[in-house]
């Protein structure tokens, strides 16, 4: 297929960051151009490797027109990677794949489907996350039936996943119109190697977008170790750097917007000084403590103590 300015546009690009993913990034690949029902290219940048899996895609470029390699001169993290491949693409819609992650078959042209008959800017599946331990859903279903579309309020909430169960939003993968990002100058934040894809999110609900949740599952994603759901508290204090920018971007909303996020940023801070607690960092873990609202640790503590007092009548012995 090739893109003269006279071809079509594809209805469907997808964009695939790849730093040093071995093999796994040509099954990611396959599972892309494997989708029927629509026309499509697959856009790979490849953040300056060094394990020589760019010349696979290259090879594998050559023997499908539809694939497309970038190869980016330094290491520039995946937002930066994904917006230059957003700028080389041409589809109607954009797909993000991780490299080391797949589409199960016909997803796309079910989310194109349902993006057009819906009106959506953007629309998400459930995804099937797998290790060696087995596999399970990303999110609840019943959270993303309550979230169809989703808000802003509900985005920050899903941004303390370890309250409510399931993985942090930023995992979702969904199907981004082309002309709502491009109609509001949004891209990724080029400044974050962690979270440019909530901040993504945020940024199109924030311009007014309509992201739609379908709680069919679509994508499978290979669990990573040292993620926000394994309690890294690098990871937290990485992601709680957002809260700024995002409270800057929310000065004008509404309250319930400014309550969930405050109440997410009260929740990193406990994982984080947790963490601290744990590793035996007294006066770090203090310090965290001391910067949670008192009304949520109240809230906390409350909960917790409800919670020990049904598992000890749970434990009870009943009377014979």
């Amino acid at each position: 297929m090739s893109f003269d300015g006279t071809a079509p546009s594809p209805d469907v690009s997808v964009i695939i960051a790849h730093y040093n993913s071995g093999g796994d990034v040509l099954n990611a690949i396959k599972s892309a151009l494997d989708q029927t029902g629509l026309t499509l290219e697959v856009v790979v940048v490849d953040d300056c490797s060094t394990d020589g899996s760019d010349q696979s895609v290259s090879d594998l470029a050559d023997q499908d027109a539809r694939v497309r390699l970038f190869r980016l001169p330094l290491n520039s993290g995946p937002a930066a990677a994904r917006n230059h491949a957003i700028q080389q693409s041409r589809g109607r819609f954009i797909a993000i794949l991780d490299a080391d992650d797949s589409f199960l078959p016909g997803r796309l042209a079910r989310l194109v489907e349902m993006a057009d008959r819906r009106t959506a800017d953007a629309i998400a599946d459930n995804m099937i996350v797998t290790n060696s331990q087995g596999s399970c859903l990303a999110f609840p279903q019943e959270w993303m039936q309550e979230s169809a579309p989703l808000s802003i309020t509900k985005l920050l909430q899903r941004g303390t996943p370890w309250e409510i169960g399931g993985l942090p939003i930023g995992y979702m993968k969904p199907l981004l119109s082309r002309a709502f990002l491009s109609a509001h100058a949004i891209a990724y934040d080029e400044r974050l190697r962690i979270s440019e894809d909530f901040m993504l999110y945020f940024d199109l609900l924030k311009a007014g977008g309509r992201l739609i949740l379908d709680d069919s599952e679509g994508y499978v994603a290979v669990a990573r170790e040292r993620s926000l759901s394994h309690g890294d508290d690098t990871v937290h204090r990485r992601v709680l750097q957002t809260h700024d920018a995002i409270a800057a971007k929310l000065r004008d909303g509404s309250k319930g917007e400014k309550a969930a996020l405050a109440h997410r940023r009260d929740a990193l801070t406990l994982e984080v000084a947790i963490s601290d607690l744990r590793r035996g960092d007294i006066a770090a873990g203090a310090l965290a403590v001391l910067d949670i609202r008192p009304s949520y640790l109240l809230r906390k503590t409350v909960r917790a103590c409800v919670k020990r007092l049904g598992r000890r009548r749970t434990l009870a012995p009943t009377e014979g």
